[in-house]
């Protein structure tokens, strides 16, 4: 299935091959990110989620630490692009994403993270989310 979303411009080594992830009544995801700022061999720089089956309640997709938090609620067909690090190559801890739990039917979501393989940490740190207080 990765060979459908590989085009000329993003080769293999430039993103992980497409994962499918299904949620069933009950299962949620917890805060995370896709990146590990110990591991330079994987510097994500952005995620796609697209969503193939939207539940029919919760499954909600959040993003707690944005500059304004915001939840989600995802629908079949849906494409979300976003960000993981910042323009000076540090990892940001704003894309850090978590999926509520879906309470009614099951979400699927088709899930590809392009990166820069091989890059050196060098200065490379993780910038925190801004405190609640100070937005």
């Amino acid at each position: 299935m990765a060979g459908l979303f590989r085009t000329k411009s993003i080769k293999s080594d430039q993103a992980e091959d497409l994962a499918v992830l299904e949620f069933q009544t009950g299962d949620s995801l917890g805060t995370t990110t896709d990146f590990d700022v110990n591991d330079c061999s994987n510097n994500a720089w952005a995620t796609l989620f697209m969503v193939m089956e939207a539940a029919t309640e919760g499954g909600e997709l959040s993003f707690p630490n944005s500059e304004y938090p915001f939840t989600y609620a995802p629908k079949m067909g849906d494409g979300i692009v976003f960000y993981n690090g910042l323009t000076d190559g540090n990892v940001d801890g704003r894309a850090a994403y978590g999926i509520s739990e879906v309470t009614e039917g099951s979400l699927k979501l088709a899930k590809i993270v392009l990166w820069e393989k091989n890059t050196s940490c060098g200065s490379r740190r993780f910038v925190e989310a801004p405190d609640k207080d100070e937005l």
